[in-house]
This record gives C-alpha cells, structure tokens and sequence, in this order.
C-alpha cells in the first residue's frame, strides 16, 4: 500500500511526509476519531516478507507500547494493511501470532507526534551550552531509567532519535525498535545487527551514505554480541559528548572505519570545553568505558551526577584554579558555558591565564535584533541589562552573569538603549511608556523605582532604533535621539547642548552611536550619510563639525589599552589610537568575528559592549543575516521545494504579480550592503532593479493591474516613506505621500477598490502599532488599540481582514469582518505570524515557527473558520532585518508557496522573534587585546 498525503490509514488521514531512511517512511497523520495528529511509521516492506519477524515485531511492539513516561515518545497502536486483509485494518496491537504473513502486507507503527527539531538538527548550529546540555542529558537519562526498569533497551540512542521541543521538554523517539526490526536473534554478525539497523540498511551501508547508527553504537553491539542496557549508556555518553563539543565522537568514511574507531579509537578528552565540570568529565569516562564490565551500570547513577555536575564543578574548579576570579569561576562553573576562540582560536590558558571565552544564552523574546543598542555591560563586567518582556511586562531587565535568571527594573516600561553610570549605579534609558506622548531619555537606579525624566528624544520608530547613549565619567550623558546630532545632558538634569554637527555638503543625515573619549578628549560616533553609507567619525564635543577616522564602519568605543575599537560588516577591529591628537596611529587588527548587526533603513549598529574592567560581551551571530545564500522557491503543500529563481543572494518579502508571472522582491547587495527593490520576470528568466541604493527599500506589494510596484524607503531624508515606481524600471520612483517625517514609520501592505485606497501598518512606538487606509484625501484608522496590530491580509473580496496582535501576551493570528459587524474570530491559538489570505479566500495561511499552518475559511455569509493543519514542517527564512515583514506569498491556487530557503543550511529557522541569543563574554579581554594586534 502506497500512502501520500490525502490518503488514508484507517482512522489516519495523511497530511504530510516527515521522512524516510532504511526504518521505512514516516508520515504526519491526523487521527479522525480523537482529534490529534500522530506520526505514522510504514516499516520496510522487507520486513513484512518474513512471518518471523512480523511476529517478534508485534510482539516488541505490544512491550514498548507500554511505556509511559512524559520523556518518551508514545506508541499509539499498529496497523496491517494487506492480503488476504485488503481493505481491512486490525485493532491496534492486537494481532500477535506469528503466522505467515500475508503478501503484500504493510505494516504501519503509530506515534506520537513530536514537535521541534531533533538533536542532530540542533547540533548543525554547532555545540551546546554545558548548562543546556545537562538539562537535556538529564531528560534522556530518565526516559532511559523508565525503560530499563521495564526491561528495554534502546539499541539505536543517536541524536536524531532525540527531539527537542519549543518549550524544551526531550522525547526520546524510537524505543527498542532496533531490537524489534532485526533479524534472526541468535545471529551476531555484523551483517546481521548493523545493517538491519533502523538508520543504516544494508542498502545505504553499500552506498556508504548513513553512518549514524554505527558511530553510536557500544563496542559489544559493533562486535555483534549481545547487548543489555549498558549499551545505552555507552551511547548515552556518545551523544552527550558530541553536545559538548559539537562534533562526532567516532567518525570515518566508511561504515567500517566508523566501526573500526568505536572499537579502537580512544575518545579526544582535550576536545571537551575547558568550561567542562570535573563531575561532568568523569560521568562521560565512566560511560565510555569500552568493557561493560567497567562502565557505568545504572543510568539512574548518570542522571545522579548530572544533578551534582554544576555544584561540583564549581568547588572543584575553585580548588584547582585559586587565581581566576570569582566571577570567572561562577560563569564556568554554574552557566555552564561553552569554550571558544576568535576565528576558530582555542586560547591556551597557561599561556594565557587571565583570559576566558565564555558563552550564554539569553532568554528568547529579548528585543537585541531591532535596537541599535541592545544591551549594556556594567563596568565591572559582572551584569548585563537588555531589553526583554517576560511576564506581562516589556522594558529593560538585568541579569547577572553568574545567574541564570533575570529580572524587570521597575520602572523601565518599554525601556530600551541603556548604558551604565560609571559606578554602576544607575543606567540611563530611553522610554516611551503607555500613555505617554513624547519619549524621553531617563534615569534610574539599577535596582529599580521612579525614573527621572531628563530631555525629550522624540517618537520615531527609525529614531527608537537609533536611541543610543554613553554616561561619561565627568557625569554627563550622551545621546542621541530624534534630533540628528549627538547631544549631552548632565546626568543630574540640566540643558541639553549639541555636541555635533552635521556636514551636509558631505550627504551626513544623522549622528548617532556616540562614546566619549578619556578626560573629554573628544566623542566618537558613526555618521549616516543619505546614500546609506556609515562612517565612523570623532569630534572635539564642542558643536563643531567632526572628521573621518574609518569609512564604512561603526559602532565605535575606545579601550584603555589605547585602541579605537570599530566594525566592519561583521567583523570587530582595533587600531591604536591617540585620544590627544585624535587621530589613528597604526593599521586596525581584526580581534573578534561573527559579531550581531542590527539594521534598519540604513542604520546599522554592532551589538557589542566593553566594560571598564576589560571584560568584552558581544551577541553572535549577524553574519548569517547578510551571507548572499538564499534562494527563492516554489514550495508545494508537501513542503517541497522547486526553485523559482537561479542564483543566490539575500532576498526578502518577496510578492508575486496578480497574473503570477513576476515576482517582487527586496534584495540586499553583497557588496554594498544596500537594500533595493527588484523584479524578476519568471517566463523570460530575467531581473529588473527598480531603485538604485539611495537608502533601504523594502516590503513591495503589485498594484491590482501589476503595472506599478509600491515599497518603503529611507531614499529621501532617511526616514521611512511609501513610493510607487513603474514595473518596468524606466520611471524613477514617486513618493506617495506618505513619510515618517520623525513620527512614524509606514509600510504598505495592500492595494484596496482596484487602487483607489492603500493599506499600511504604522509603527509610532512600541505600543503605538494600527493598521491604516488611505485614500486619496484622508487616512483612516482600522486597527489601533494600545496592543500591536500588523501584517494585515485582506479576503480577495475586501470583507475581512487577517492580522496579527500580541493582545494575549504573544502573537496569534486573528480574522475580522471589516464591512459590518466589526466580528473578530481567533484563527490561531498556539501562536502565529504572518497570515496570507488564499487568493481563492478559502483558507487563511500563517507560520508558526517552522510550521506552516493552513486554516479552511467560509466567508460566504459570517466568517466560519474550520480545524487548523500543519502543511509543512521545514523552516523557511523570515526577514531577518524586519520580524513584522511577511517573508512569503501564495500562488493564485493557493496551491505552492513562494518562500525564501537558507541555501546553507535550509532546515535551519533564523526568526530573531523566536530565537535564543548567544552573549559571546571574554574575562579580561584587554590582555588578549594587546596579545592579538602584537601577534599581527
């Protein structure tokens, strides 16, 4: 029996492949009867061909189908479908004889169906965090502890058997189904247990494709003798060694050298990271033992230590390293955090004591993507303040580094941009609270109360992400804001005064990113020009015109250590620098790769941050938004991908043509890093550029007769505003009348009555986001409330409105009647992003993670909304420089879905409204500062 999606099993209607290897095909399924959706498992077909097997499988199957533990992926039931049975299907685990099979019989396990992404899926993304590794090793231990209590071992515990859900929770996948799939038990071949295993048939053991099940596998299984729940220990210890390092323990080119390093190689202890528990390290030797005798007996004794691992790591690593600091000590000890060097450099702390890379994740939902500033490290390098909303509230929370919790500062509502007082006392921040006209620039103790308000910065969304400020230590502050130039306050209140001023001859827009010199020396900052260029710049202070230090740069600060510190694309550099003459002294070093840009229009800012004790914190990451390897695809309900066009490059929003023939899209050129506006002709395989890189263009849409392209720009004065260009790129662009002009920020989203209104979201602040209309005469609010309402989809007839709000706590998918009763229904409830309504109005589309959702839609009286079901489970690319973009379109038959893949690593989900941040800490930076530029 052949199943595909729309066929059924039963009770089971298929819904979408998952995948296939030499276990069989496996399938996401909706069970009809219960409302649930299960994964279904057709087991190889030559399995069913021998009766003897069929009848052990059964039985191994009625055993594993009574574990029940919240760790281990459920078994459902088992269905047979074939001659002399056609058509018909057995209860669930009820046949267990071991007669002949019947020709022609398929056998179908059914499962739990987990969401996430597995163990080898994550590990693509390379090593991870001691501290997350522990909790998932601990997670695994237990599902292992429940089955061994229960007599079953595993027999194929790999990182793809493992699943990760969203909200962490581990399902071990795959129960003794190593056992139940093999062949004769007496046979101790290796031929016979390797290559009957689930994920290495014989088959692609041939072809030498698969090799995971052999690099996992325990000595005496490799060997072909029998095994018992030491073998899961062993393998237990294999992929937690590969989660620490992020590498395969046992590799080779062929399954036999594979086999071959199981049975001889001694695994690389040096490989762990130096960050490593001492009770963390002897766990994993007691694991890998390769005599079963001398291995750890009990996976409960494992999950025993992992519980101790952190306590006892960190009196260990006190006793063993007097001279490192406290915090030193904390940070590798209790984060449990990962060991790494810059541009692959593992530093040698012998020869170099006093340094340490450290690593830690920060909590998702923390707003570091969008804002220009996005943390701020205390001087003694021991806490670091973001903004964040967790909880209801939404504003600046701090976290200390030797500390897995953060907390709200009272009092810092929708807080962003902060810096610390040169004590450490007190921050300043730039706020626009609920119910507040202006935003301000404030100040307030780190511990929290009643701000003090000390100069206006304005409201504009393109000014908020520009909200950037320096405490100095002469007790000034400055900012910079929605006026263009840096200004200074003194930090107890006082007159505002212009520090900079712009050069307009030269094209400079703004001023922003600002850090004084030593003694007032003078101020750093970066100029935007209006051609999108940025400029790092210095001045005296004192209101007069500043100059040139590195072109096409930003992010500036200064070290002790007497270097200008700066970036470049993603790069952190340093050059030796004379604060008294103002000027560089010597050739700038690369010193830190990999580092996170924010961009927005054409502001670009580096998020990192270098405390006065030395100590350097930088979030990781932002190469990867701008590497050109994305590609456009046509992907089909199954979640299939064609390519729609050649080549590569970092393209965003795309829209097709109302006749479906070009597609719109906004690119970001390798080079220059500008963002334009292109079209691609899909018959003639050719690409037209609508504008040419004066600021950022974004978000296009087709007007209804596809003659005319409308998009957001920052072309004219750097802010945001709409224009509309003919498709055939002979016209320059028009403006359309509608601007940021310093209070909001604009992007179109559709054309209304055959062209005569636009719709739009507007962004004044980050309570402040409604959906507008305008026509020809007037603008008319249609969603505003002090919640957030964007990415509006309209029914082709204009009735109802798809949107999404954050009104819950979180973004879900929500449907509203627009012609009468204004009658709102939910159209998700599990969270959701970026509906599309069918061109055919039969189905509202939204993304859910990696999911893509697919809701069926009668509008032809009140809007009626039937049961929502996952398409496709393959994460396609968001706009990693606008998380309120939507990143795709849908095909005149609702039928494919016009996506953006990473061409790198296509099942990798880059959305930074979902993502874990990654805070790259260096204790003591400064000594390796000055080690890295005298090595050049």
């Amino acid at each position: 029996m052949t199943l595909e999606t729309g066929s059924r099993l039963g009770p089971y209607e298929i819904t979408a492949p998952i995948g296939a290897g030499g276990m069989g095909e496996v399938f996401r399924a909706r069970d009809t009867k219960l409302g649930r959706d299960v994964a279904i498992k057709v087991l190889p077909a030559a399995l069913a061909q021998d009766a003897e097997r069929v009848g052990r499988f059964r039985r191994e199957a009625q055993i594993l189908a009574t574990l029940n533990h919240p760790n281990i992926a459920a078994i459902y039931g088992l269905e047979e479908v074939g001659a002399p049975l056609v058509g018909a299907l057995t209860t669930p685990l009820e046949r267990a004889g071991t007669g002949p099979a019947p020709a022609g019989l398929t056998i179908a396990l059914v499962m739990e169906f987990v969401e996430g992404e597995d163990l080898a899926e994550r590990l693509k993304r390379g090593a991870i965090p001691v501290d997350e590794a522990i909790a998932i090793a601990k997670q695994i231990a237990d599902a292992l502890e429940e089955a061994h209590e229960k007599g079953i071992v595993h027999r194929d515990l790999k990182p793809a058997n493992v699943k990760v859900t969203p909200d962490g929770k581990v399902k071990v996948l795959d129960f003794g189904l190593a056992k139940a799939l093999e062949g004769d038990p007496g046979a101790r071949s290796i031929a016979g247990d390797v290559s009957h295993s689930p994920t290495m048939s014989r088959h692609a053991t041939e072809a030498g494709l698969i090799l995971g099940t052999a690099a996992y596998m325990s000595p005496e299984q490799a060997r072909g003798k029998p095994v018992d729940k030491r073998a899961d220990i062993w393998s237990f210890g294999v992929v937690l060694f590969e989660m620490l390092t992020g590498d395969r323990l046992f590799s080779g080119e062929t399954v036999s050298d594979v086999l071959a390093a199981v049975l001889t190689r001694e695994p690389d202890w040096k490989a762990l990271p130096a960050v490593t528990p001492p009770g963390l390290s002897r766990l994993l030797r007691r694991c890998l033992e390769r005599d079963p005798k001398r291995r750890l007996h009990d996976i409960a004794d494992a999950r025993f230590d992992l519980d101790d691992a952190v306590v006892r790591g960190n009196t260990e690593t006190s006793r063993r390293r007097p001279a490192i600091p406290l915090l030193g000590v904390v940070l590798l000890t209790v984060l449990g955090v990962l060991a790494g060097g810059l541009a692959a450099r593992r530093l040698d702390s012998s020869a170099n004591p006093g340094t340490f890379h450290l690593a830690t994740v920060l909590p998702q939902a923390s707003d570091l993507v969008r804002q220009a500033s996005g943390f701020a490290l205390s001087p003694d390098g021991a806490r670091v303040v973001f903004r964040h909303e967790q909880d209801g509230k939404r504003g600046l929370f701090i976290r200390p580094l030797d500390s897995l919790t953060v907390a709200f500062i009272p009092g810092t509502d929708e807080g962003m941009g902060p810096t610390f007082s040169p004590d450490g006392r007190s921050l300043a921040f730039f706020s626009t609270p609920a119910g507040s006209e202006q935003g301000g620039l404030h100040r307030i103790k780190v511990e929290g109360g009643a701000p003090l308000r000390l100069a206006d910065s304005g409201t504009s969304a393109v000014a908020g992400f520009t909200f950037t400020g320096h405490w100095t230590e002469d007790g000034q502050i400055l900012f910079s804001g929605s006026e263009p130039v840096v200004q200074r306050i003194p930090a107890a209140g006082g007159p505002v005064t212009a520090v900079t001023a712009l050069d307009a001859p030269r094209g400079e827009q703004r001023h922003t990113q600002p850090k004084s010199l030593p003694g007032g020396r003078g101020v750093l900052y970066v100029a935007v020009m209006g051609d999108g260029r940025q400029d790092v710049m210095v001045a005296r202070g004192d209101g007069s015109k500043g100059r040139v230090l590195v072109e096409r740069a930003m992010s500036p600060a200064f070290s002790a250590t007497g270097h200008l510190l700066f970036v470049l694309e993603t790069t952190l550099f340093a050059a030796p620098f004379d604060p008294d003459k103002l000027e560089t002294t010597g050739a700038p070093s690369p010193v830190a790769e990999g580092v996170n840009v924010a961009i927005y229009g054409n502001h670009r800012s580096a998020k990192f941050a270098l405390a006065q004790n030395g100590t350097l914190a930088y979030l990781a990451g932002a190469q990867e938004s701008l590497s050109p390897d994305r590609t456009l695809v046509f992907v089909d309900r199954q979640g299939k991908a064609a390519a729609a066009v050649e080549g590569m490059g970092v393209y965003l929003v795309p829209r097709l043509s109302p006749d479906g023939e070009r597609i719109a899209y906004s690119a970001v050129g390798e080079r220059t890093g500008e963002r334009d506006i292109w079209i691609a002709d899909l018959k003639r395989g050719t690409r037209t550029r609508l504008t040419l890189g004066k600021g950022a263009s974004t978000d296009p849409i087709w007007s209804p007769d596809g003659r005319a392209v409308t998009f957001a720009s920052t072309r004219t004065e750097g802010f945001l505003e709409i224009f509309s260009v003919p498709a055939d790129g002979n016209t320059e662009p028009a403006p359309l009348g509608l601007k940021t002009d310093r209070e909001r920020a604009l992007f179109p989203r559709a054309w209304l009555g055959g062209g005569s209104a636009l719709l739009f979201h507007s962004i004044k602040a980050a309570d402040d986001i409604g959906i507008w209309r305008k026509d020809s005469g007037t603008e008319e609010m249609l969603l505003a409330t002090r919640y957030s309402e964007l990415q509006p989809s309209l029914s082709p007839d204009e009735r109802f409105m798809a949107y999404v709000s954050d009104e819950s706590g979180r973004r879900e998918v929500y449907a509203r009647d627009m012609t009468g009763s204004r009658r709102r229904v939910s159209v998700s409830s599990e969270g959701g992003d970026e509906p599309v309504w069918s061109p055919r109005g039969n189905e509202i589309f939204y993304r859910r993670g990696a999911q893509m959702i697919a809701v069926p839609v009668d509008a032809k009286g009140d809007l009626t909304l039937g049961a929502p079901s996952v398409l496709f489970n393959v994460p396609f690319d968001v706009d990693p420089f606008n998380s309120d973009a939507t990143n795709y379109d849908v095909t005149k038959d609702g039928q494919r879905f016009l996506m953006v893949r990473r061409a790198s690593d296509p099942r990798r989900a880059s959305d930074p409204r979902r993502a874990e941040q990654q805070l790259n800490v260096v204790v003591n930076w400064s000594e390796e500062l000055k080690r890295l530029v005298r090595e050049k």
